[in-house]
Parts: C-alpha cells; structure tokens; sequence
C-alpha cells in the first residue's frame, strides 16, 4: 500500500524502542550490574557469562539463558523498591538525542506514541514518562503480592511483533528502532525507521535496506 492509498481514518501509531534507540544502553544488563554492584555473586555470575566460550554457547541456546538467569537474582525483591531504583539509575544513562528529537516530533504527527521494549517492566515503565509516552508494553515480571519471583511471565525479546499483531491491528504504524531483532516487525508495520550509530557501519547498512529513513546519530 502507498501513502496515497493510506485510509485517513485509521489510527496513527507511533513504536519506539528504548535500549540503544533512546538510550545508550542495554538497561535490562545496566540496570542488573548497577543494582547488584555490590552483591559478590551476581559481580561473578556476570563477569564468567561474559568470557567468550560461554557468550558463544548463549548465543547457540534458544532465549537467552544467561538473562533469564540474571533476572533471578531479582527474586525476592519489592516491585515498588525496584521501580524507584530503576528512576534513580536511569537519571545516570546518557539518552541519544538525536533520537529523541526526531521521536518527539514524530509523537506530534501520531495519534499516540508508544514505548515497546522487551525490556523489564519496571525500567521501561519508569522510562516512558521522561520522553512523553503515555503507554507502553515490555518485557512482564512476574510478581506474587508485590514481590519480584524472579521469573518472566512474559518477554518480549524477538516477539514485538506479537504486541503489533494483539495490539494495534489495523493501524497505520511508524515503528522507530535500532534493533535489528525487530526485523519481524516489519511486514506489519507502515514504515520503519532505523537507529544507527554513525560508527557502527553494519546497523547502518543494515537499516538503509530495510527501512524507509535511517537516523544516524554520533556518539
């Protein structure tokens, strides 16, 4: 369908992802080393994932192990303690402005702006505010009468698509990101707009061909 043939009466969508679009970071992994800094175990579980043999086998199994491991070590711990840990950590992350620019001007051309990140809850939550976005979905944890068990109940890591498909049928969607896992979502949206820094040439190619605009932002 061209722009032309765009029905003026479905809704305008404006996704945007948060890690690596928005800020310049990962937050599910930033987030776990600044809140578990002090704590021994995690320091050790974190710095023997990250030697290469056992990131290579990570890569080979299927969701991410080692994150899913990580996020256990939220167990036991107060949703309402982790969400104002999470605004406290966020004020200490560099946010690309370039990005958040061009998605603030975007917001105003929409019906409604959405943050969609896989994400934890209570980081993506407490992120949506400082750009405007009234709404989000991220990745879900689950929580029994406040407290964190340390489990997923539902995770959007590769599975964004699953959120246009349940969410925001029939819409006209302008999807803004840098991750290249999102390359799902792209038959189901109106156009996408890919993050690149400006020395990573790999992303930016990778979006110039797939995506109607590329931001290219300098670090």
């Amino acid at each position: 369908m061209t722009e032309a043939e765009e029905p003026t009466t479905a809704e305008k969508i404006l996704l945007v992802d948060l890690c690596g679009t928005l800020y310049h970071a990962n937050t599910t992994w930033a987030f776990l080393r600044w809140y578990f800094k002090d704590e021994r175990s995690f320091r050790t579980f974190d710095r023997f994932g990250r030697m290469a043999p056992i990131a290579a086998l990570n890569r080979l199994w299927p969701g991410d192990v080692r994150r899913l491991r990580a996020i256990g070590y939220l167990a036991g711990h107060q949703r309402e303690s982790l969400s104002r840990a999470a605004n406290t950590f966020l004020d200490s992350l560099d946010v690309i402005r370039d990005v958040e620019e061009k998605v603030r001007s975007l917001a105003d051309l929409h019906d409604r702006a959405v943050l969609v990140s896989s994400s934890l809850d209570f980081i993506v939550e407490a992120a949506a505010p400082r750009f405007g976005f009234e709404s989000f979905h991220a990745t879900r944890l689950a929580y029994e009468d406040g407290i964190c068990t340390g489990r997923i109940e539902r995770d959007l890591l590769g599975r964004k698509h699953e959120v246009i498909r349940e969410e925001f049928g029939g819409a006209l969607i302008t999807m803004v990101t840098d991750n290249r896992g999102d390359a799902n979502c792209i038959p189901l949206v109106t156009k996408v707009i890919g993050v690149a820094g400006a020395d990573r040439r790999a992303d930016v190619n990778f979006w110039s061909t797939r995506a109607r605009e590329v931001i290219v932002y300098h670090e």
